[in-house]
């Protein structure tokens, strides 16, 4: 088969490994470093009242509302015999509890999830049904259109006029405003009257009520400010400054004025709301907003398997790495080793061992288990008989190491029994058959040459940052697949052999 073949083959991989990686990096914004953690606000509701005796109950209570800034990844409900349901209305969405009977306090749980985006969502919102208001009469008609007509003369758009209405409103130095406020008004007052002139001058306008998302919480309470609809999307006014801007960590529970729970066959509601904030991976959340929002990458990833398969691949997707190194340490550097791929072998019992142990065992097991192997060539054994009597060794030399190590307290011995017993096995016969035919020289340069690709392998395949992307991002195998098939076709001179080659040349 033409190299053009597999120069197109390789071509096709790579440029299909990093195609998929980039569009899961760029427009999933999957993380590309292991150190990145987001931030999550656990926020629960505690709802309790004391049921009338003998009367059917219906607790409604709204839930927060899920925008462009903030995503619900979990929620939870607890309420013992009560019915569950949900409905939309125009003031958020709302659950609802009902029983048919229930004596004393009670006292129900909702619980939810919260985390801000990344990057805030646009909308392209068709203008919302504008809201039955109360036909306004007499003097408040005046005196809205009045500052109605003063604000339009000083603003340029929207954004203007609302924050030159909400200054006015907080000043309150104006006869028309001072005589709309009344006496001592509250923030919600303010909002009320806000609404009120912007809907006269035909703009959608909301009170959104919502919480402040902190650190830890008890005892919450809420949050106002002013949503008015311009052209495709609501924009948001601090009621205090006028500013259209609210903190990030507002989070909008429910439009309108009003409680955030309704009790039906109770008396003396209350409602305690309580916020925690902890850390996460990106990894978990990954999958946490992939549940939310299913997608093929989501169904055919690793994120979607159990957690202990998730372990198992995090282990099995550094081999590829170990096995890239170890071509390019035999075919380009020109490192003897013994066997294939028995350096990689040896480095993934060295994760269990750490490196300086599982440097000390491999050499203390090699070194008995190959004089051992030179007294049964003095036995003059057929092949298999004698590479199964070897094999019987090493387990017996890994039992007598680990208990001696278990004697000395040294934990680190106890873990030899997770080496590859039938490689170590292999490695010795092979390595006395070199010491037999070649000398010892060679004997010990092939085993030197596997114990450093092994440690090499272990280091690199022991690096967090890769261990991430390989496990997010399983497509780079293919740009791994790709350089072995290239350097598949490598027939020049390797590293370690220009010295000797050069001599022919001069």
């Amino acid at each position: 088969m033409p190299k053009r073949h597999l120069y197109w083959l390789v071509a096709f991989l790579s440029l299909l490994s990093i195609g998929i990686f980039a569009y899961k990096a760029l427009v999933y914004h999957y993380p590309l470093t292991p150190d990145v953690t987001v931030k999550r606000w656990n926020i629960e509701n505690k709802i309790s009242f004391i049921a009338d005796k003998g009367q059917a109950i219906k607790v409604v209570l709204y839930m927060p509302h899920q925008d462009s800034r903030f995503t619900v990844l979990d929620e939870g409900f607890v309420a013992k015999g009560y019915g569950i349901s949900q409905k939309s209305t125009q003031y958020g969405e709302q659950i609802v509890w009902s029983t048919r009977k229930a004596n004393g306090l009670q006292t129900l749980y909702y619980r939810v999830m919260i985390k801000a985006n990344e990057i805030a969502q646009t909308h392209n919102l068709k203008e919302p049904p504008r809201r039955i208001r109360k036909k306004l009469e007499g003097a408040t008609l005046v005196a809205v259109e009045t500052v109605l007509e003063q604000i339009y003369q000083i603003s340029a758009d929207v954004e203007t006029q609302v924050s030159e209405l909400l200054k006015r409103i907080n000043q309150a130095q104006d006869e028309n405003m001072l005589f709309l406020l009344g006496k001592r008004p509250s923030l919600i007052k303010k909002l009320q009257v806000a609404q009120q002139v912007l809907e006269q001058g035909k703009m959608p306008t909301r009170i959104v009520q919502g919480v402040q998302l902190g650190n830890n919480q008890r005892l919450v309470k809420p949050v106002y400010w002013l949503e008015v609809f311009d052209a495709q999307d609501w924009l948001a006014f601090n009621p205090v400054s006028g500013h259209q801007a609210i903190p990030d960590n507002y989070l909008a529970w429910r439009y309108g004025i009003g409680a955030l729970a309704n009790v039906k066959g109770g008396q003396a509601p209350t409602v305690e709301t309580s916020i925690t904030l902890d850390e996460a991976d990106v990894v978990s959340m990954l999958a946490w907003r992939d549940k939310t929002q299913p997608s093929l990458l989501y169904d055919f990833s690793l994120l979607n398997l159990p957690l202990t398969n998730q372990a198992v691949f995090k282990t099995l997707l550094m081999i590829p790495i170990g096995t890239l190194l170890l071509v390019l340490m035999r075919n380009v550097i020109g490192i003897k080793i013994f066997g294939t791929f028995m350096p990689i072998l040896i480095a993934l019992a060295f994760r269990e061992t750490e490196l300086l142990w599982g440097i000390l065992l491999f050499t203390l097991i090699v070194a008995l288990g190959l004089s051992i192997r030179f007294y049964l060539e003095q036995l003059k054994l057929l092949l298999v008989p004698r590479l199964a009597s070897v094999l019987i060794i090493v387990i017996l030399l890994i039992i007598a190491l680990s208990i001696l190590t278990h004697q000395l307290n040294l934990q680190h011995g106890l873990s030899m029994s997770l080496f590859p017993i039938v490689i170590i096995t292999m490695t010795i016969e092979r390595m006395s058959i070199v010491w037999e035919e070649h000398g010892h020289i060679e004997a010990l340069q092939q085993g030197f040459g596997s114990l450093l690709v092994s440690i090499m392998a272990y280091l690199i395949m022991n690096i967090s940052l890769l261990q991430h992307l390989f496990f997010v991002f399983p497509e780079l195998l293919l740009l791994c697949l790709a350089s072995t098939l290239l350097l598949g076709r490598y027939t020049g001179y390797r590293l370690l052999e220009l010295s000797r080659f050069r001599r022919l040349t001069t």
